[in-house]
């Protein structure tokens, strides 16, 4: 940028719109439009004028309220306005007329901003140093990403909450736990300070970026405090590995293999820094446990049964429900494998916790079974209510196919056995895949229903409402048809209506239905159920 070699130039500094880098942008401050009249009146005047003849005289906007930039620094107020009655010397009307202009200058795009400068050489050398900071953090963020190339356990999640002051941060997941901040604040003494609803969103660790791009390293609860890091130094100490790891890992290789008969290598055990347990690499849990492995959803037409009013919902609202597995909560759903995952238990806090974590995943269920006696009995309200068939659209959405197994399964009593003997020795640890796919593993009981499912995570829901269960549960609501113009969000789009084969006034409800859909300008299919009786 050319240097503006003018006394009345204003050099503003201000985080970009991706956050990337700090830009210097250069205004030329306005003149006051009524400069000329103003030095006249203040030429005829004391040192002292009142109020009220400015605004008598056309130039309330000096003395009526100015806002002012603040940049950083919240102890700044805006330029009060000056009652009718007060007086004010002309070096104070100076003051205010530079407020007035810089704001007439820049006042709206004052939060694009955050320093603001009159001399060209401050502003470059402030760019410099801070444009240094962020290249610091981000390279902090990628050296994480590279640690975990190859495995889909780390989630960064980046938290744009302090940008107005300048100060990012970036909460690191692994396998949806919080591990740690990674966290620069370009601007000295402000601080963001974001509310903590349960364990799961406390971080163990936290790593900084200081004002001379060297790192601070902090661990939370144990006293660890460490300045003047470099990069090398500051992820060794936050990926640092137990002083016990290699027995450690050595005893369960060697009771994995004493107890599932393979053999496995010492670098397939792997370490999770957010829960403090070991656990398999993927490839290996899914070679010996190709049990709890479950497979996309292929099916490009899946139907949901439900009762009639659930469908005059949808198709008003032009949405598809997604409930919180919260709702699921009994034995035969998430809890089923619960005892199975890991050998260690939650602290009493974390049981609370984890319902708060529940109802960040949202889940709806399908069937390949179309048109099918026994879904008609469990789902269509008695084969009173409908069924919605769907087509695919979106081929990269979370639809998993249900297994089905049985706990008599040889299986689980390996998993039960290995849980059992690493306790003994005092080694967490945890069955990843199992843990991350139990919500689609159900007991074998239910494997009539062939169901799919589709799963969401949200941090917010939409709406709540007890169910028939009474359990009060978060839900989120994905548009269907594209009400108003919204976009699509659901990965389904409704191709067909069937009509239950006990549905009381059939050819009335049929007639309703398409004039609903045509009040909708939609085209949806209407059928009726090919089972000609469903008593006999």
């Amino acid at each position: 940028m050319e240097k503006k070699d003018m006394k009345e130039t204003l050099y503003m500094l201000g985080l970009d719109k991706d956050t990337k880098k700090v830009v210097l942008d250069t205004y030329l401050l306005r003149k006051y439009m009524f400069q000329k009249e103003l030095d006249s009146f203040l030429s005829e005047n004391k040192d002292e004028i009142n109020a009220n003849e400015f605004r008598r005289r056309g130039f309330s906007d000096i003395v009526d309220e100015i806002p002012v930039f603040r940049g950083h620094d919240f102890d700044v107020k805006n330029a009060p306005k000056i009652a009718d009655n007060c007086v004010i010397s002309k070096s104070k009307i100076q003051n205010r007329l530079m407020l007035l202009r810089i704001y007439n200058t820049i006042g709206n795009c004052f939060d694009k901003y955050q320093f603001m400068y009159e001399n060209w050489d401050v502003a470059v050398k402030e760019q410099e140093r801070l444009n240094s900071q962020l290249k610091s953090y981000y390279e902090l963020i990628s050296a994480v990403r590279e640690k975990f190339c190859d495995n889909d356990i780390l989630e960064i999640i980046e938290d744009f909450s302090f940008k107005h002051i300048m100060q990012l941060t970036s909460v690191v997941r692994l396998d949806g736990r919080a591990f740690c901040n990674i966290s620069v604040n370009l601007i000295g003494g402000c601080i963001g300070v974001k509310r903590i609803n349960t364990r799961f969103d406390k971080v163990k660790k936290s790593l900084a970026v200081c004002s001379r791009i060297d790192l601070m390293y902090q661990e939370y609860g144990k006293n660890i405090y460490n300045c003047d890091l470099t990069k090398d130094e500051a992820l060794s100490k936050l990926f640092s590995l137990p002083t016990n790891f290699d027995k450690v890992v050595g005893c369960i290789k060697k009771k994995v293999q004493e107890i599932v008969n393979k053999e496995i290598k010492l670098n397939d055990i792997c370490y999770d820094w957010a829960r403090d347990c070991y656990y398999l690499n993927d490839k290996v849990e899914s070679t010996l446990f190709p049990e709890f492995v479950v497979e996309d959803s292929t099916e490009e037409v899946l139907a949901k049964y439900c009762c009639l009013s659930t469908l005059l919902k949808t198709l008003d609202t032009g949405k598809m429900r997604l409930n919180s597995i919260v709702s699921m909560n009994d034995r035969t759903e998430v809890d089923y494998l619960s005892e199975y995952t890991r050998n260690f238990k939650e602290t009493e806090e974390d049981k609370d916790d984890k319902y708060f974590f529940a109802d960040k995943k949202f889940i709806t269920s399908f069937t390949d079974s179309i048109d099918d006696l026994n879904m008609w009995r469990f789902y269509g309200e008695d084969a009173k209510g409908v069924c919605m068939i769907f087509k695919k659209t979106n081929k990269e959405s979370v639809v998993k196919k249900v297994k089905y197994i049985d706990k008599n399964n040889e299986v689980f009593s390996k998993i039960q056995k290995i849980n059992h003997e690493l306790e003994k020795e005092n080694i967490r640890f945890r069955f990843r895949i199992l843990d991350n796919n139990s919500l689609f593993i159900k007991p074998s009981d239910f494997k009539i229903e062939k169901e799919h499912r589709l799963f969401v995570s949200s941090k917010e829901p939409h709406g709540w409402y007890s169910t028939d269960k009474s359990i009060i549960t978060p839900y989120i609501e994905l548009n269907l048809l594209g009400h108003n113009g919204d976009e699509r969000e659901y990965p389904f789009v409704l191709e067909e209506i069937m009509l239950g084969p006990e549905m009381k006034h059939q050819d009335i409800n049929r007639c309703q239905i398409k004039n609903l859909l045509m009040s909708r300008r939609s085209t949806i299919k209407i059928s009726i159920s090919s089972i000609p009786s469903y008593r006999s």
